[in-house]
């Protein structure tokens, strides 16, 4: 009784905990349980009707009765598993595994520049402009360590907080990494690029503009005639 225990507990105990969100790794284990289950009763009815003394001879005890079912249940539990695994293309429990990141997954394609891009959003390849309002829309969640390297290089924590960065290859290229993370726009510059006076007087609107407060025109107040 105690060797049957045993087989049981080295049976269940590749499936315990690493299956439970797989359908096929839960029919597997039924599927082992229930052979184990039937072959026990097996061999106690046989035991009981003294079929096994053919195969053992005159020494019939219960320790070589049961030493004789464990080899064969064994037997039968190996050949089980290696016709479940023959059949799967990788094994059950490697379902709900997280894979380590070595490259990215994005498709070359999308770093590729195309020429409808500039007419869909407006660019002018001729002249490009200065400076970039970039915003963050997706979360850095979940993202491979270099991305969220970038996002933090380029003060993107927080989402929807806007940022202003240099249109060059340097950042350019950075911004290739997280383009799926984030939105870019030109930054619109309506009353031009402003002085190191009128950084302090400068504010960034919804529309995406830099407007300098010092070249706003002020209402002029007209007089009440009585």
């Amino acid at each position: 009784m105690f060797l049957c225990a045993h087989e049981i507990r080295m049976s269940l105990a590749c499936g315990r905990g690493r299956v439970k969100t797989s359908l096929q790794g839960r029919l597997v284990l039924l599927q082992t349980v229930f052979l184990l289950v039937t072959s026990w009763i097996l061999s106690v009815s046989l035991i009981f009707r003294g079929r096994l003394r053919i195969k053992l001879g005159k020494s019939c005890s219960a320790t070589n009765v049961m030493a004789a079912f464990c080899r064969i249940l064994q037997k039968y539990t190996v050949t089980l598993k290696n016709v479940k695994l023959n059949q799967s293309s990788s094994p059950a429990w490697t379902e709900c595994m997280r894979y380590k990141f070595t490259k990215s997954r994005i498709p070359k394609e999308v770093f590729q520049v195309r020429p409808e891009d500039h007419e869909k959003y407006g660019g002018d390849p001729q002249q490009p402009h200065k400076l970039h309002l970039i915003t963050r829309i997706r979360s850095g969640i979940a993202r491979p360590y270099w991305e969220k390297k970038i996002l933090q290089e380029l003060g993107l924590n927080k989402k929807l907080h806007q940022r202003v960065h240099k249109n060059i290859p340097s950042i350019n290229a950075k911004l290739k990494i997280i383009k799926h993370l984030i939105r870019v726009q030109p930054l619109k510059l309506p009353h031009g690029l402003p002085t190191e006076e009128e950084i302090s007087d400068t504010y960034l609107n919804s529309k995406g503009e830099l407007v300098i407060r010092r070249c706003l025109h002020p209402v002029e107040a007209k007089a009440i005639e009585a």
